[in-house]
């Protein structure tokens, strides 16, 4: 299992490594959305920094898409971020987007940026 899922106080950090599988992430959404807590968690993290490998197919992609728009049936307030540099990582959040219309994925390129975004717009 390259993830972990850590829950913070308003949110979850979800870092993964190495070779990251399509079922893998889906797992990670999906653990995500089943927290007990999900109804007062604002945020999710999803660190790629060091993954060494992650793609998606379109399909992997409309699967995600159909998790987070559910939720937020249940949750309409929780940001997703992710932090990455990579440019197929960036694509597949760009193609998320395109098929939701929740609010895009933030991507910053560092963990420090992200957590400045969240010190910023959202309230612990």
């Amino acid at each position: 299992m390259p993830y972990e899922i850590v829950r913070e106080p308003r949110g979850a950090y979800k870092r993964f490594w190495g070779v990251v599988t399509p079922d893998e992430f889906l797992e990670s959404v999906s653990k995500f959305h089943n927290d007990r807590f999900f109804e007062t968690i604002r945020y999710t993290i999803n660190d790629f920094s060091a993954a060494e490998r992650f793609e998606l197919s379109d399909t992997h992609i409309v699967d995600t898409a159909s998790i987070n728009i559910g939720s937020t049936y249940t949750n309409p307030n929780v940001s997703i971020l992710a932090v990455t540099i990579s440019p197929m990582i960036i694509g597949m959040a760009k193609k998320y987007d395109q098929l939701t219309n929740t609010a895009p994925i933030l991507i910053f390129s560092t963990l420090e940026q992200a957590r400045a975004w969240i010190a910023e717009n959202v309230r612990v």
